[in-house]
């Protein structure tokens, strides 16, 4: 166990605990502050967007603030079917929203000023509803919708706007404030039509699941739509002098006898601006397979992939578009200035980018077409061989969209990440993580089902046999040669009591797959053993409780403890294979790994880092896995990575001659009245574990019988006749003997 001291300013990507791994701190501070100027990084203290005020802006028009009820009208769709719910007018910010939104009001409390706070338990989120929202907003509460056991009916209302004139514009902008949280089938969209009765319209879906937001994603602040110029059912923008293009919004989610319509969604604050002629928004972007936040020095990185999701959202077209995603070393002078080398950058294949639509027809399993969707995004990849290695220092990865040369726009979404020395309890070691290696409260990676289904506070993350695998892989052409040495954890925040029994183990990818539960094999020592680290008990000074008592916002902590758990053998990092660093529950216990979040930083909450995540389950949840598979993108837990890593080193530790056991350990030590002796052999054999008191009295014989190389073994050990001391116990395998000591303390 070690303590990881982050001694830089909060950043989004890697904070990284540079204290350790030979780089100065305070060149780092300087590095990572020049970096959130560059990047215009979010605080991570609390997500905070920030609202407009259109009253204030020439350049846009109020269409509705929901204090003229002329202004406005609301509506339900054709396939709406729930009497009397739908759309809530709320007058002001200080009544309560009563029997329409009273479970929605259970999200809300009060800050000092009177207005009301999103305060979300789950995502902690810390929003005020700006000062305009006094004279009133729209809500529509499907939580309360379910409530009322009105789930297994159609949901579809509408909110329509005043006509609005929009010839000879680029296109239009549509902006408004939002407070959402979605769930699975709950869709949102701005139609519009040259009709008032909306006998045929276009639409434009945006809070789209996967896409801009996951399933129980939360949003907040302003948001901007932009109607594009192209159409498909003859309903002009901007088309023709004198014709008025009318507006509404429209949430849509189908009937589900099982599962609520959503969460809740507010709407204030409307207003429309012309689009500029050149403008290029990112609706996502993704880093997968080896985005790495920690990289030790000299260690090739296996492929990345980069996709960004752009959007044409301005006047002019381009033909040629293609992304950069660009990575640059920050180096500083004598005079504290910051100099961003480019060192390298992955460049994506020439696509056309139009303001335009793109219709995406959805069919069911029977192939029949059952909805549309008009959507105009793009997908850009651009591969890497890997991210730079060779020189300890902080990088930045940024996106820019070109068309042929010219730099159309430089995409807001960056991160950072840092290539690491040797750590300083041990200069041969070094860390790699995928994670951002800082630690956010309330984030801890507690997938799993229960019984009935779903999922709980205490879900199969506290059972025994539960594991976590992350993946970790070289490229083909790395020539340093590197060893694992062992699996580190980051205990989550106020989410682990001491006493817990875990255990590192290592696995690797299958070349010869036959089904998904074959698909990750246990890696093998030099004797056909499973590498596994000895049953660790987490200790007081372990866990990472207590550091926070603010509860109103969501906040993270530079300096938090890890816990190392060593192989007893190292084993050399191949080329050509892919790992996965592993954690499990060696008994029940109250322990979870931290999580990072990608959604604190520039990142929006779409915004993912995928890693695919592996999960087993005890077998008498009938091998019903973490969200439905043991396999899955990391979007299933909301883009956030397990804080799970590996140790790597420059030397090998192997011993010369085979041992009785590669793991004994006793837990827990001290004991009070019952404690496990486990280990696995390496040598098939008679077994015999022996207890002595310190002064090498036998107090307890245990004979096991014969036993198998390569199994693990657990054996209960009464100490309750025991009095308080030490003890040894020892373990003899066809008269070899290992030994190791343990405390009796009630």
């Amino acid at each position: 166990m070690k303590k990881t001291l982050l001694a830089l300013a909060l950043l989004i990507g890697t904070g990284g605990a540079f204290a350790q791994v030979g780089i100065k701190a305070d060149a780092l501070q300087r590095t990572q502050k020049s970096a959130l100027d560059k990047a215009n990084v979010m605080k991570l203290e609390k997500k905070q967007k920030q609202n407009f005020d259109g009253r204030k802006d020439g350049e846009r028009t109020l269409l509705c603030d929901f204090s003229d009820p002329t202004t406005y009208t609301f509506g339900v769709g054709p396939r709406h079917a729930i009497t009397g719910m739908g759309w809530n007018l709320q007058p002001n910010t200080t009544d309560n929203m009563g029997a329409a939104g009273a479970r929605s009001y259970t999200f809300w409390g009060f800050d000092q000023d009177g207005y009301w706070i999103f305060d979300n338990e789950r995502y902690a989120a810390y929003y005020t509803i700006p000062s305009s929202a006094d004279n009133g907003f729209a809500y529509v509460s499907m939580l309360d919708i379910w409530q009322s056991n009105m789930n297994n009916y159609d949901l579809e209302v509408t909110l329509t706007l005043p006509a609005i004139e929009t010839y000879d514009m680029n296109a239009v902008d549509i902006y408004f404030n939002q407070v959402l949280q979605r769930f699975n089938s709950d869709r949102y969209f701005i139609d519009w039509s040259n009709d008032p009765t909306f006998a045929t319209y276009d639409s434009i879906e945006f809070n789209t699941r996967g896409l801009e937001l996951n399933a129980n994603d939360a949003d907040w602040g302003t948001k901007r739509v932009t109607l594009p110029k192209g159409t498909y059912n003859a309903n002009s923008v901007a088309a023709s002098q004198g014709q008025m293009t009318y507006i509404r919004f429209r949430l849509y989610s189908p009937a589900n006898a099982s599962q609520p319509h959503g969460y809740t969604w507010f709407l204030d604050d409307i207003y429309m601006g012309e689009a500029p002629e050149n403008r290029v928004d990112v609706i996502k972007e993704i880093y997968a397979m080896n985005a790495y936040h920690l990289i030790p020095e000299g260690l090739m990185p296996d492929t990345l992939i980069n996709v960004v999701y752009l959007e044409n959202t301005g006047g002019n077209d381009y033909t040629d578009a293609h992304v950069e995603n660009q990575f640059s070393k920050i180096e500083y002078d004598e005079n504290d200035a910051a100099t961003f080398t480019l060192v390298s950058a992955n460049v994506s294949e020439a696509d056309t980018l139009q303001n335009t639509l793109t219709r995406v027809f959805e069919t069911n399993d029977a192939g029949v077409i059952t909805d549309t969707t008009e959507q105009r995004y793009v997908e850009f990849f651009s591969y890497s061989n890997h991210l730079p290695y060779r020189e300890v220092g902080s990088y930045i990865a940024a996106t820019v969209v070109k068309s042929g040369d010219e730099v159309v726009s430089a995409l807001d979404d960056t991160t950072s990440f840092a290539v690491v020395g040797p750590m300083l309890t041990d200069e041969t070691c070094y860390q790699w993580a995928k994670d951002r290696n800082i630690l956010v409260e309330k984030r801890q990676f507690s997938y799993g089902f229960t019984n009935d289904g779903y999922l709980t506070n205490e879900a199969a993350f506290t059972l025994a046999g539960y594991e976590v695998c992350l993946p970790y892989s070289i490229n083909q052409n790395n020539t340093a040669d590197r060893w694992i040495k062992g699996i580190e954890v980051v205990p989550a925040a106020d989410s682990c009591r001491a006493g817990a029994a875990i255990q590192g183990k290592l696995r690797k990818i299958n070349p010869e797959l036959s089904s998904y539960d074959d698909y990750i094999i246990d890696v093998e020592d030099a004797w056909g053993n499973p590498v596994v680290t000895p049953v660790y008990e987490v200790q007081a000074s372990d866990l990472n409780n207590g550091l926070w008592t603010d509860d109103s916002r969501l906040e993270t902590s530079r300096d938090f403890t890890t816990i190392f758990m060593e192989f007893p053998n190292s084993v050399k990092l191949e080329p050509n294979e892919v790992y996965y660093a592993c954690y499990r529950m060696a008994e029940t216990g109250k322990f979870a790994v931290a999580t990072d979040d990608p959604g604190l930083g520039t990142f929006g909450p779409g915004d993912l880092y995928l890693s695919s995540v592996m999960l087993v389950c005890q077998s008498n949840f009938n091998d019903v896995y973490a969200w439905g598979g043991r396999f899955y993108p990391a979007d299933y837990a909301d883009g956030r990575t397990p804080m799970i890593r590996m140790i790597v080193g420059t030397t090998a530790s192997l011993p010369e001659d085979i041992a009785v056991t590669s793991s004994l350990n006793v837990y827990p030590n001290p004991a009070n009245n019952d404690a496990t002796i486990s280990y696995s052999l390496n040598k098939s054999g008679n077994v015999e574990i022996v207890i002595t008191d310190i002064m090498g009295r036998t107090v307890k014989t245990m004979n096991q019988g014969n036993q198998v190389a390569g199994t693990s073994y657990n054996v209960n050990l009464s100490t309750s006749d025991l009095s308080n001391g030490t003890y040894f116990y020892t373990l003899t395998v066809n008269g070899e003997k290992q030994t190791k000591k343990f405390v009796v303390n009630r």
